[in-house]
């Protein structure tokens, strides 16, 4: 587990409710079916940010994004705008299938506990890479950061 300062990012983003998290995908359609109509191009890796307190099976509270360079006429669910700088970042790199990242929060969470952080913000995946089909031997590395603050002495 590493913290760093993570920057302002221009996103085109769509938030939702989904009825499971591998319904996620419909969202990154809808992002980059609005980015091919205006010629846009990705910045970086795309990037899932979840608002719900706590995991849920059903229902979750989503926003996929995908960093810009320069800003897109999006129209629709899919907005674009700065995701705010985050101050304290723990973040671990998590290599594998999706159904194993609960491995990364739960390294996530422990080291929270032992260093004497609490969450301060919705966590993000950033998908670093991953298969094009299930015949690719990409792995998939995903980044799992979440926004921290120390918490306080009592």
């Amino acid at each position: 587990v590493v913290t760093k300062k993570v920057g302002p990012l221009l996103v085109a983003a769509v938030r939702d409710v989904i009825p499971t998290y591998r319904h996620i995908g419909r969202l990154f359609n809808e992002i980059f079916a609005c980015l091919g109509e205006q010629g846009a191009q990705p910045a970086g890796p795309a990037l899932a940010i979840y608002y719900d307190k706590e995991y849920k099976k059903r229902d979750a509270d989503v926003e996929a994004a995908v960093p810009l360079a320069r800003p897109a006429e999006c129209v629709g669910r899919v907005k674009v705008y700065d995701l705010p700088c985050v101050e304290t970042m723990a973040s671990v790199v998590h290599e594998g299938p999706y159904n194993t990242l609960h491995h990364a929060y739960t390294a996530l969470t422990t080291w929270m506990e032992a260093n004497g952080y609490r969450i301060a913000g919705p966590n993000r995946e950033v998908f670093l890479s991953r298969p094009m089909s299930p015949s690719d031997p990409t792995p998939c590395i995903t980044e799992v950061e979440v926004p921290v603050q120390k918490t306080e002495d009592k």
